[in-house]
């Protein structure tokens, strides 16, 4: 598997690289009109279920990834690493994961059986499923540069969705909850197949070494892979923990409404994780480089994400706003006013994108893992504190999500710069 080597302007001047803007923007505009029209065809009720589960399924799924994709950047970016053996510890890794999904998941049908019979147990498999396979696809791309393979992978999952709760409105006339989940089901089983087909020779190729030595090959690549797994990890539990605990102690209507609140925002946010999924794998590359060269290369970043961060939280508070009103009924009224207020946290999540990734580099990644932890903590902390003295809303969920992202980039950035750029 070649890696390429580019510089930050041939990078981001590309060809491929507008072509994986293309493929993001494309793929985010798909998860927020399948978003906005799921939440006018079912109840807000109904709709906070399904992004409860949608939820819980993102946080297993990087269980099962766990830390694998910035391993893997981390390696491909060092001179010498034996490619054939990393894919064999990295399978063993899956499918040990995967028995372990399925126990996961017969626990957690307890938690939706009473909703939605087992019908959402095995959506949430599918969910879980076809996430794993769609973050080694991308991963692969990234590593090899190929963003044009990247761009037209991202939004297979989320066309196929939204092809197959139209066929079920408007072909079949069905709008029964249970029947739309098991349209989606279908088409998480095809995105799963499609996902599956690029990569089938090499998954083949290590297959039996990966199965005969998969104990052995877990407990090497855990260990590996434990620093980048836990930040990622806890960055996914920190981004679900919100939706999880409403759901578990309030009602499914103000999961519904914060849902369409992040849905929204993150239109806005969409161009820094395409600019970081460009990024990433040329400061690898760089960071083995000279001291000067790895640190012209963030600095460059890290402007240009100041300046794309302050004209789309702009652009939110503006335009996101507006939103809610034109696309949704009077149950999401609240969510304008929501969106106005995470303009600021727009803003912020630019920044952090920006600084992140320098932390893959070396050993950092467990620092950055300890600080996300942190966040956690504090999150968890002021959300059932809020709960228990009844002072919770959604305008305070909202203030306290901006605050730990500032937390999160005071303590990052202290450390970039007297640590990882001295």
């Amino acid at each position: 598997m070649e890696v390429n080597s580019l510089s930050f302007s041939d990078l981001f001047l590309s060809k491929k690289y507008i072509f994986l803007l293309f493929g993001n923007l494309v793929s985010g505009i798909a998860i927020v009109f399948f978003n906005l029209f799921m939440a006018n065809i079912i109840t807000p009720d109904q709709f906070g279920v399904f992004i409860f589960v949608v939820s819980i399924s993102i946080i297993t799924s990087q269980i099962i990834i766990f830390g694998s994709s910035g391993f893997f950047l981390n390696q491909f970016g060092a001179e010498n690493h034996n490619q054939i053996l990393l894919h064999e510890k990295f399978l063993s890794h899956l499918l040990v994961n995967f028995i372990i999904l399925l126990i996961i998941s017969s626990l957690l049908s307890f938690l939706f059986v009473e909703k939605s019979s087992y019908v959402l147990s095995v959506l949430f498999i599918s969910y879980v499923v076809t996430q794993v396979f769609l973050e080694i696809n991308i991963l692969i791309t990234q590593i090899t540069n190929n963003f044009i393979r990247q761009s037209m992978t991202l939004f297979i999952p989320h066309l196929l969705r939204i092809i197959a709760v139209l066929i079920c409105i408007f072909l079949f006339d069905i709008t029964s909850f249970e029947y739309i989940l098991l349209f989606i089901l279908l088409a998480n089983i095809g995105s799963i197949a499609i996902l599956l087909a690029q990569h089938i020779q090499r998954v083949i190729f290590s297959l039996r070494r990966a199965v005969r030595n998969a104990l052995n090959n877990y407990v090497l690549f855990f260990k590996a892979i434990l620093g980048f797994g836990s930040y990622e990890l806890s960055f996914l539990v920190y981004s679900q923990l919100p939706f999880i605990l409403m759901g578990i102690l309030l009602n499914f209507d103000q999961v519904a409404i914060y849902s369409i609140v992040i849905t929204i925002s993150t239109i806005f946010i969409l161009p820094s994780s395409v600019f970081t999924k460009a990024y990433h794998p040329l400061l690898q590359q760089n960071a083995n480089k000279s001291s000067e060269t790895h640190k012209q290369t963030v600095l460059k970043f890290l402007f240009a994400m100041i300046i794309l961060g302050f004209l789309m939280g702009v652009i939110c508070f503006i335009i996101g706003s507006l939103m809610p009103s034109i696309f949704l009924d009077a149950n999401y009224s609240i969510s304008a006013d929501l969106i106005k207020i995470m303009s600021i946290f727009v803003f912020f999540r630019y920044l952090n994108s920006a600084i992140s990734p320098s932390f893959y580099t070396k050993n950092y990644i467990n620092t950055m893992a300890l600080f996300m932890m942190l966040i956690i903590i504090l999150q968890f902390i002021f959300i059932i504190s809020l709960l228990f003295i009844g002072a919770f809303n959604l305008f305070l969920l909202t203030y306290l999500s901006i605050a730990l992202e500032v937390v999160f980039f005071i303590l990052c950035v202290i450390y970039l710069f007297r640590r990882i750029l001295n």
